[in-house]
């Protein structure tokens, strides 16, 4: 699998601080270069500055965004340039605390009104991808939720880490049961678990 097989999907991002998450985001954003407009929710706080300075590059905004949506969606033009939404903490932009009750039910729907649209359908329809990282999958979104949203669930995990927490572990282990086991690719001393999700490969 190439850099290639990445672009224009969904990609949800996972793995514990340092792993790797911003940095192969950055990647990404780099790959693309002048080809498309990027958005980038820095809840990092900074950590995004230097690219925000470039002209195809800007800082996330729910309005912006949720005008293209309304824009895209009421033209029956299907040849759009591509967008992509970086959110490099999806904890931080989903607001959770506020969205969901003490035994971490959700009580309201997803705070960001991209996010809550979000399925691989629309995005691919209206050229709209989503590039998300977190630590938490299994606390933001169930595994039914996340293969609606996303064409690929990626988790770096250093080589030496010891098993990961319940609640990643409960998501991957749904996953492979619906899409089969996750392709393993070896960067040094991470590794990387990607898994195919849905029907969107193309």
């Amino acid at each position: 699998m190439g850099i290639k097989d990445l672009l224009s999907k969904n990609l949800l991002i996972v793995g514990t601080t340092g792993s790797g998450k911003t940095h192969f985001l950055k990647y990404l954003a780099d790959y693309l270069a002048e080809n498309a407009t990027i958005y980038v929710d820095d809840q990092k706080l900074f950590s995004w500055a230097r690219y925000l300075t470039r002209p195809y590059i800007k800082p996330y905004d729910q309005a912006t965004l949720s005008q293209l949506i309304a824009e895209r969606s009421q033209n029956s033009e299907k040849d759009y340039p591509d967008v992509y939404v970086i959110f490099d903490e999806l904890a931080h932009t989903l607001e959770w605390e506020a969205n969901f009750s003490d035994d971490h039910q959700r009580v309201s729907p997803l705070s960001d009104p991209l996010l809550d649209w979000a399925s691989v359908e629309e995005c691919a329809c209206l050229h709209i991808h989503i590039l998300s990282a977190t630590q938490v999958p299994g606390v933001m979104l169930s595994p039914e939720e996340i293969a609606d949203k996303f064409d690929y669930y990626l988790e770096f995990r250093d080589k030496l880490q010891e098993e990961e927490e319940g609640y990643t572990r409960y998501v991957k282990e749904k996953l492979a049961d619906r899409f089969g086991p996750a392709e393993t690719l070896y960067f040094g001393e991470r590794r990387l678990y990607i898994h195919r999700l849905g029907k969107r490969h193309a």
